[in-house]
């Protein structure tokens, strides 16, 4: 197995002292040893552009979204959708004073039209990462289990871009647009900067028995990974202090946090208000915009998980009131990360939907329960407006389906580090050559471990708070279920 005969390489290379020349014995081992891991790198890599080819042929990006149902009105040029208005019993109907924009149609939505749709960049890069991080987690998991190659680090660094793409797509979609109005800029700054001091303080402050994401030992892990990695340039040379100080994890995990905290906003009140929606059908739309009972017990089951996923870090209540061993607990922290993020992926098509309804619920808000002083203004464009609404809609899907995903793939991202973090601690002796593997890349485990940890723990929470607050907003009647402010008595 090439397992195997790399560690016996390694081996050969740390008793080469003894030989007559022992650097150049030990260069000549490394070298042999560095060509068998670039070796078993090559099928990581063939993976990864099978992936990449695969995501493009299957049309996994659009497959997610594909063949919802979304809500036109006809063009203005349409007379057979006119003609098609006629009664059955061959009476001439009474000609409709809005037109076409009387009428509604429902169309599947198809690959090709959502690949045309502004944002579905970022929806594409967030699934083609992801298929990356899952699939090289898996490929480690099974090759290094059966000896046949060591792990290669891939997998978790991946993770680390997962979180990096799906923040960057977020501020693409939330932030670098022409679309965000000023107010909700101001609001995210506002909860950017809050996010920021709050994560500070709380690595700083929160005691250890409280919460503990190893922030030493990460540090103390990467500074003897780097010393290792200086010494073999340097061999003679001793580096005594700290390349890598603690301050900079505090910058390194509260300015990801910040972002992540004012990009939870939007996303998580469009979720909720999703949510809401499609638990809350007008009954005069539960032919066209109602949902199944398996698709709302999901729902439900999906909002209450990721409500209780951030109490798993908090040690009184997991340790003593949930009784779970703490050797586990870094394990359990990971499934259920990966759990809540898989959960939302499941969901995300009855909310991409019950968003979709919200065009027949403005047209017909518009058409039926427009206050009548506003209909018979005959400044006021009816049929345009409601033209407008409905295309705004389907046109900003793409963004929608981005604020769903995204969350999901930190979740997923999360997860993945903290469970294989766990699992290589937990082997003992295969943890060992792991952490050797993983050490020519200069990133040990424990550095991946902490950051899934902290950022898995920050994003539920995030998300946690968001849709809880907004849920409650809804179920008070602060919120109306258009997304309108209640007006006072």
């Amino acid at each position: 197995m090439l397992g195997e005969t790399v560690q016996t390489i390694d081996k050969a290379c740390r008793s080469s002292e003894s030989s007559p020349n022992p650097l150049l014995s030990y260069r000549i081992c490394e070298k042999v040893k560095e060509e068998m891991l670039l070796g078993g790198n090559l099928v990581h890599v063939g993976v990864v552009l099978v992936v990449t080819f695969g995501t493009a042929v299957l049309r996994l990006s659009s497959s997610l979204l594909s063949g919802v149902t979304t809500y036109r009105i006809p063009p203005e040029d349409a007379p057979q959708v006119l003609k098609s208005l006629r009664p059955a019993n061959g009476k001439t109907r009474k000609s409709d004073p809005l037109g076409t924009a009387g009428s509604l149609a429902k169309v599947q939505l198809r690959h090709s039209e959502i690949e045309k749709l502004e944002f579905y960049k970022q929806l594409d890069h967030l699934v083609l990462f992801l298929g990356f991080a899952s699939t090289l987690f898996w490929l480690d998991e099974l090759l290094s289990r059966s000896g046949w190659l060591p792990r290669s680090g891939l997998a978790p660094a991946f993770c680390v871009v997962c979180l990096a793409v799906a923040i960057w797509a977020l501020i693409k979609v939330q932030l670098l647009t022409k679309l965000a109005l000023n107010e909700e800029k101001g609001v995210m700054l506002y909860m950017g900067l809050g996010g920021l001091l709050v994560s500070g303080l709380w690595l700083e402050r929160c005691p250890v028995s409280v919460m503990d994401h190893q922030l030493p030992e990460a540090v103390r892990a990467l500074n003897a990974s780097l010393r290792e990695f200086f010494s073999q340039y340097t061999p003679d040379a001793e580096v005594a202090h700290d390349l890598f100080p603690s301050w900079l994890m505090w910058p390194l995990l509260c300015i990801p946090a910040g972002l992540i905290a004012a990009l939870m906003l939007p996303a998580g009140m469009r979720s909720t208000r999703s949510f809401f929606q499609a638990l809350n059908v007008p009954s005069w739309a539960q032919g066209h915009a109602s949902f199944t009972r398996p698709q709302r017990i999901l729902l439900h089951i999906t909002l209450l998980l990721q409500m209780l996923v951030p109490l798993l870090w908090i040690r009184p209540i997991s340790e003593r009131a949930w009784k779970l061993p703490a050797d586990a607990t870094p394990a359990i922290q990971g499934a259920a990360l990966v759990t809540a993020g898989l959960l939302q992926v499941c969901v995300l098509r009855p909310l991409a939907q019950s968003y979709l309804n919200t065009a027949l619920l403005h047209w017909h808000h518009l058409k039926h329960d427009l206050p009548a002083k506003v209909a018979k203004d005959s400044k006021v464009d009816l049929p345009r407006i409601m033209r407008l609404r409905v295309d705004m809609v389907n046109s900003l899907f793409c963004k929608v389906g981005t604020q769903l995903f995204a969350p999901a793939v930190i979740l997923i991202a999360s997860g993945l580090m903290l469970v294989q973090a766990a699992y290589i601690t937990e082997l003992g002796p295969a943890g060992e050559w792991v952490k050797d593997d993983i050490r020519s890349i200069k990133i040990p485990v424990a550095f991946y471990q902490t950051l899934g940890s902290f950022f898995g723990w920050w994003t539920s929470s995030c998300w946690a708070v968001v849709c809880g607050s907004t849920l409650l907003a809804f179920g008070t009647g602060i919120v109306q279920e258009g997304g309108t402010e209640k007006k006072p008595q």
